[in-house]
């Protein structure tokens, strides 16, 4: 135990005391929770700018204009005619356009079908959706009224009148995300890639600081020259610290951006961990490959937004190539999220995504024994050496 402590000691004394470390590792992963999820504390898009275009003219117009403006998710913007609107969709003061044409007031009287025209801006889809949603609800509750009216006329009575109208009712209940925003679903899921990519990097820099300085042997010989405590007693430093940055991260921006939290810590804990240990010696592995700190920094900083893109959280994993799917299958963070997601946000217990640990168990395996090896190739050349000097003494 002795070793490992001491390797365990040294690591915190190296980190604490190299400002780079410092920073990956003691500032961002705080820092940049709550930065990043600032920009998403209103989670949802209010007030978007539709623009109608009415060449009605009409009091029934007039009357949906009011409708969609008295809607959460839209602010109304009332335009001359279809040319000024296209100006302003391109210049990008408003979102959408309604057009309301000529004949709407006198088709609604005769009963016959008005069409409006929508035109949404989709390079912002997520806004062209919620538009689209919201101008659709608006549109839907006011044909229902005219339907019913009708009917009430021809003596109907109204409850069988709204039967008659909508024979065909469906109970929407979203789950799991029931303000149906992109807030709650983005920080959520950002949340944990930057515990998981600061852990990355912060490893990766320490480990090939070891071999900028020159300072293997040192580590060596604080470990006994054993490469297995080495490589342990790294690892639990950095387990140790991240899972102090996790009980925080899932406590305190949670409840600031009020995010749920569906999940037991019985199921997260071993999670967290395997994936820890999982990053941690796969991080250790590859960074042994570089004699430059900087060079370790540029490369695994590069990685967030491609792990972020191939781990199925922001596109399905059955949607993507059969080569690429094949690929990530092999990433730690793609079995991590799929795993991460069931629990926390869906209450999913930890028999429930036993394939997932699973792998994330072999990944640590694989992770830890390719650092032990690496580390005893790195350094078998200096403890022959050492020992021929011992024998030639």
């Amino acid at each position: 135990m002795k070793p490992l402590l001491n390797v365990f000691r040294r690591e915190a004394y190296l980190v604490s005391h190299d400002f780079d470390l410092v920073v990956m590792l003691g500032v961002v992963p705080l820092v940049y929770g709550f930065f990043y999820g600032s920009v998403y504390v209103h989670k949802g898009e209010r007030n978007i700018a539709l623009a109608v275009v009415d060449n009605s003219g009409s009091a029934r117009s007039r009357a949906l204009s009011r409708a969609l403006d008295a809607h959460p998710m839209l602010a109304v913007v009332d335009l001359p005619d279809e040319a000024a609107a296209e100006v302003a969709l391109v210049a990008g003061d408003i979102q959408a356009t309604l057009v309301i044409p000529k004949d709407y007031a006198a088709k609604l009287a005769s009963g016959q079908r008005a069409q409006l025209g929508l035109l949404l801006n989709n390079n912002r889809f997520l806004t062209s959706n919620d538009t689209l949603r919201a101008v659709s609800d608006v549109v839907g509750t006011l044909g229902a009224e005219l339907r019913t009216r009708r009917l009430e006329a021809r003596g109907l009575p109204t409850a069988q009148a709204a039967k008659r109208t909508e024979p065909l009712t469906a109970v929407l209940k979203p789950l799991f995300n029931a303000t149906e925003t992109y807030g709650d679903f983005i920080i959520f899921g950002v949340l944990a890639l930057i515990l998981q990519q600061t852990l990355l990097v912060g490893v990766a820099e320490a480990m090939a600081r070891e071999r900028e300085t020159k300072s293997l042997g040192a580590l060596m010989q604080a470990a006994n020259t054993s490469p297995l405590t080495a490589v342990v007693g790294k690892s639990l430093f950095y387990l140790a610290l991240f899972a102090a940055y996790t009980l925080f991260v899932m406590v305190v921006p949670f409840a600031v951006f009020h995010l749920p939290m569906r999940g037991a810590w019985s199921a997260l804990v071993p999670l967290f961990g395997l994936h820890f240990v999982a990053i941690i010696g796969l991080s250790l592995f590859l960074s042994s490959f570089f004699s430059r700190k900087l060079s370790a920094l540029v490369l695994f900083i590069a990685t967030s937004y491609p792990l972020f893109l191939a781990s199925g959280y922001s596109w399905p994993l059955s949607a993507m190539p059969a080569p690429m799917r094949a690929l990530v299958l092999l990433l730690p963070t793609t079995h991590f999220f799929a795993a991460y997601t069931r629990i926390a946000n869906m209450g999913a217990s930890l028999d429930q995504v036993v394939p997932e640990m699973l792998a994330l168990l072999g990944m640590a395996v694989v992770g830890i024994g390719l650092a032990v090896w690496r580390l005893h190739t790195l350094t078998r050349g200096s403890r022959v050496a050492d020992a021929l000097a011992v024998v030639s003494v």
